[in-house]
């Protein structure tokens, strides 16, 4: 197995000294529940050089919804030898072992790195006194139904790397010298003050090029000043490049003891800011313990007696940590969390497991690599859609609606209710990509049980099939799997996973010309989207169709340690847009294709070209020969694609179907032509360089360099190199005799001398001549049933695959008149696509997977963020995702501004806000929603933070819950002026009504 290659995508966010200090670590993870499962894949999946497992307990049958290598076969073995098989499939080149000693000083000398998986505090005090001794971190993770704690411990700790965006990178347009250096880059520029650059490939001025580091001075939008004096250096000439270099940092983490009830070493996230989530989760994770000292057991799940208890004990605890810590003032401890914590104690759910344990993996990573900064030192986090009040403010001990049903899910039933499961498992999801998000988000659909009830289904959808590169993060993908369609092993793998899953595949693109098979028939049996795209033109269609045909859409991505989620309800929550260029992609496909300015981009480029040309087009072919039938009746045929496809089909078939050396030259030649020629000679063509946009600017200006088409010169080593390489691999792939590159090359000047290039006539433009063109060539090919070749998986060791790559880009930098770079800088970037990794595509899918409880629900929006995640630098930020302003105006008519609806209601002596409740809701026919007090003048809003579906009920308890918030409750009179009650009436039209309370005198 090609290491680097299996990497790719890993290295480019860890960098090459980060991926071999994976290498050569050691990790131990004591726990192997569904969170530790979920360590153990990242981990092994990212490359540790050695993963140990640790666990004493044996498998129930409540591990099944959290662990996905257990099956029901395991119940009663131990977790570790029940799954360690399966771990050991994911990567050939990490050892797994289980580790069956105590925890010794002595035992864990040769550790990096311990993780323990919900471990009570004490053990967690014990292990890391050992690790302080041996020098290994250690990371605590401890998840309890929706809510989970995460603790690190790095020791003095230095971090090589810390930047997590793209450093900045700029071609430079012109150098003025002085005592102040002044860059003008070609393009706009990211640089601020304090950055620190270097110099790259600059002509004249080479001074630069030795200048191992310079700091930015001063910044302007078109240029920006380095605090270097160039005075004596030599004239510039042209060319070069800026790059940013990263400063690097350091942290000392200190002992768990001393973390407890400090704010200071406590990560904040969004929900900080929003409810003092933070308080409040401390509080309760630190009381566990006191808890089961006091009662002799945890807080059981739904038993109102012991939540008022752990209510109760919070209370105690937080006035007497938090009011002596460091001059704070108490603080708030909500209520309302502390009931569902302790209501929900115990229970677990596979997107908390998921989001938990891909968060301690990523963390793992950054202590044994010293890439980025770890969390200092505690994270509290929950998932707002599993936040349900019925469980909260009733006492759902007895309700059958939660009792246990004895099978896998009896922990998910008990957090969400009999009926949303049952809703669960009759939903139909269409999962659009089965890449990396795709493989995670079938994982925690299998686990919750989607899909398997008699009307469920789930509909893998992916035109891609399964390559090297994707083993490192899409753990569903196996050495055996290469080479087959990815939507086809995802769902061979759901069942596996969950035989009571119904699943199936489509391997066809979703996109304008394949709606006959994606028809209204098909849409009309999908009640729910996933995306999990990484190509921005696609999201663009499957989004626009979710809108117009009223499919709640839930959009995911990543791009190394970054991740973000995003919800769309038609008629709710506004239409998500995307990027045309964008891709989420290192640079948009429009970027890499059309208008390359940087060598990333015609790298990009040629790796694209490469798996196309020796892997696409050829299974294109063979797909075609299987059944000609099939092909001239699916959707699509007669369209200008269906004849590039035939030509194609006709190239290797019959013009250049032999693998003889000569005829393999011949079809080189022909590809340098297309390639480097005529489609660029089409572009200018399309785009002259005088031609303007719909605005009038420019087309050929800022990025977009105007390119220019290159002719084979025999002469020319670059052109040598290209054609003897795709040669070489051409005979490869067509079983071909073996020719080294250098008897290749030979060949190639001997048969490119004399030569008359070879050409593809152009297509015609007009649709019925297209058509007719197609059905002549299915004529002329159809006598050809078989199609014999093999997949080229690209191998960077091998001279031939390295050569075409680095030429191809070199060639396309000369098109489009970008600077050169030399062979060990085009080597490093080989491979740039996306940064991808394991553990942010875990992370994004755990989102995804609670929002869709969130949807399935009804939930109000506001219990459905829009997220956005940098894993590097420890950002989670959530917002209430942008309401659909219902009215708009049309370009016609004018807004008007909507004014409320003034009612009254006069309130009788004595009257309670219990009783006016009811009065409002009976004699006004409306529907109290909020409720706001006057607090010190000033309209308080009194609006729950937790909700629960649509339903009067238990909306009127939530306001009521809340009014408790303030030491009212439904038997507090009404006094004048004490209240205004704010509602939205039944039609859902969010018009505003007031009401008035007028009181007796």
């Amino acid at each position: 197995m090609n290491e680097d290659q299996l990497y790719s995508r890993q290295t480019l966010t860890y960098g090459k000294d980060g991926q071999q200090s994976l290498k050569v670590s050691s990790v131990l993870i004591d726990g192997l529940d569904g969170v530790g499962a979920e360590i153990a894949k990242d981990l092994i999946l990212s490359g540790v050089g050695s993963v140990f497992l640790r666990d004493s307990q044996t498998t129930t049958i409540s591990d099944l919804s959290t662990h996905f290598y257990l099956r029901k076969e395991d119940i009663g073995k131990n977790r570790v030898k029940a799954s360690i098989h399966r771990f050991e499939k994911l990567n050939p080149l990490v050892s797994i072992k289980e580790f069956e000693c105590e925890l010794t000083e002595s035992s864990i000398k040769d550790i990096n790195h311990i993780v323990l998986v919900n471990k009570p505090d004490n053990d967690i005090k014990s292990i890391e006194e050992l690790c302080l001794k041996s020098g290994a971190n250690i990371t605590t993770i401890n998840t309890t139904g929706p809510f989970f704690r995460l603790f690190n411990n790095f020791g003095d700790h230095k971090i090589q790397k810390i930047l997590t965006s793209r450093l900045g990178r700029v071609s430079i347009d012109f150098i003025n010298s002085g005592p102040e250096t002044i860059i003008f880059p070609e393009t706009a520029h990211s640089f601020q003050v304090g950055n620190i650059v270097h110099f790259k490939l600059v002509k004249g001025m080479t001074e630069l090029n030795e200048i191992t580091s310079a700091v930015v001075k001063e910044v302007d939008p078109s240029n920006f000043a380095i605090d270097l004096d160039s005075s004596s250096f030599k004239p510039f000439e042209g060319g070069g490049i800026v790059e940013q270099l990263d400063p690097g940092g350091h942290v000392n983490h200190i002992p768990f003891v001393d973390c407890l009830w400090n704010r200071v070493l406590r990560n904040r996230t969004y929900g900080e800011y929003i409810d003092q989530s933070g308080d409040t989760l401390e509080t309760c994770f630190n009381s566990i313990q006191p808890f089961i000292e006091k009662y002799g057991q945890p807080p059981r799940p739904h038993n109102q007696q012991d939540a008022d208890r752990f209510v109760e004990l919070c209370n105690s605890f937080n006035g007497k940590h938090h009011g002596d810590f460091a001059g704070f003032e108490f603080a708030y401890v909500n209520p309302n969390l502390t009931k569902l914590f302790a209501k929900t104690y115990g229970l677990s759910f596979p997107s908390v497991a998921s989001q938990a344990g891909s968060l301690v993996a990523s963390e793992v990573i950054k202590g044994v690599s010293h890439q980025y900064t770890p969390i200092t030192q505690l994270h509290y986090s929950f998932q707002k859609p599993l936040l349900l009040s019925r469980i909260r403010d009733s006492n759902t001990e007895d309700d059958p609606e939660y009792q246990p049903l004895g099978d896998q899910y009896d922990d998910q039933i008990q957090l969400i209710g009999r009926s949303l499961h049952e809703h669960l498992r009759n939903v139909r999801i269409l999962v659009v990509g089965a890449g990396a998000i795709g493989c995670e988000d079938a994982k925690l659909l299998a686990l919750m049980g989607a899909g398997t009830g008699p009307r469920g289904m789930i509909i893998f959808v992916d035109m891609d099939k399964v390559e090297l590169s994707n083993l490192s993060r899409q753990f569903l993908f196996h050495q055996e799997h290469i080479g087959l369609w990815k939507a086809e092993v995802v769902t061979a793998a759901i069942k596996e996973l969950n035989p009571s899953c119904n699943a199936i595949s489509k391997t066809t693109m979703m996109a304008k010309e394949t709606e006959n098979e994606y028809d209204a028939q098909f849409w009309g049996d999908v009640d729910l989207v996933l995306l999990a795209l990484d190509n921005n033109k696609a999201r663009t269609y499957v989004t626009s169709m979710c809108w117009s045909l009223h499919k709640p859409m839930i959009d995911s991505g990543t791009e190394g340690l970054c991740c973000n989620s995003d919800v769309m309800l038609p008629g709710k929550i506004e239409q998500l847009e995307f990027d045309e260029e964008g891709s989420g992609d290192a640079a948009p496909l429009c970027t890499l294709h059309n208008f390359p300015y940087m060598p990333e981009h015609t790298m990009g480029y040629a790796l694209d070209m490469f798996t196309k040309v020796f892997n696409d087009n050829l299974s294109m072919t063979q797909k075609m020969c299987e059944d000609w039938q099939k092909f001239e009746s699916q959707t699509g045929f007669g369209s200008e694609s269906s004849l590039d496809n035939l030509h194609l089909a006709e190239e290797n078939l019959e013009r250049y179907s032999a693998s003889d050396f000569k005829t393999c030259v011949e079809w080189a030649l022909f590809l340098f032509h297309v390639q480097f020629d005529s489609l660029i000679a089409q572009r200018v063509q399309e785009n002259p360089i005088d031609s303007v946009d719909k605005h009038g600017k420019l087309f050929w200006s800022g990025n977009k360099r105007f390119p220019h088409p290159i002719k084979f010169d025999v002469n020319d080593e670059t052109h040598l190199e290209f054609v003897a390489s795709a040669a070489c691999i051409r005979a490869q792939s067509l079983r071909g005799p073996t020719f080294s590159l250098s008897e290749m090359k030979d060949k190639v000047k001997e048969i490119a001398r004399g030569r008359t290039e070879n050409t593809r006539k152009p297509n015609p433009t007009d649709l019925n001549e297209i058509t007719t063109e197609c059905n002549k060539l299915v004529q002329k090919l159809k006598s050809h049933t078989t199609f014999d070749f093999v997949l080229v998986t690209l191998d960077k060791d091998m001279d031939s695959h390295l050569s075409f790559i680095i030429s191809s880009s070199s060639i396309r930098s000369s098109n489009y008149d970008i600077n050169q770079i030399t062979k060990e800088e085009a080597v490093r970037l080989m491979g740039l696509i996306t940064p991808a990794l394991a553990t942010t595509t875990a992370y994004v899918s755990s989102l995804v997977a609670s929002t869709l409880i969130g949807v399935i629900s009804s939930a109000p929006t506001e219990m459905m963020p829009s997220f956005s995640v940098n894993l590097g630098v420890n950002l989670i930020s959530a917002s209430d995702p942008i309401l659909l302003e219902e009215n708009e105006p049309t370009e016609e008519t004018e807004a008007l501004p909507i004014q409320p609806t003034q009612l009254s209601l006069k309130v009788t002596p004595g009257e309670t806000i219990g009783s006016l409740e009811n009065r409002i809701n009976t004699e006004l026919q409306v529907t109290v929603t909020d409720i706001t007090t006057r607090s010190h003048g000033q309209l308080v809003p009194l609006i729950s933070e937790l909700f629960e579906e649509d339903n009067d009920e238990y909306r009127a308890k939530e306001i009521l819950s809340a009014l408790e918030e303030i030491g009212l409750d439904v038997t507090s009179p009404v006094s004048p002026r004490s209240l205004d009650v704010i509602m939205v009436d039944r039609s859902n039209t969010r018009k505003s009504i007031v009401v008035n309370l007028e009181f007796p005198n």
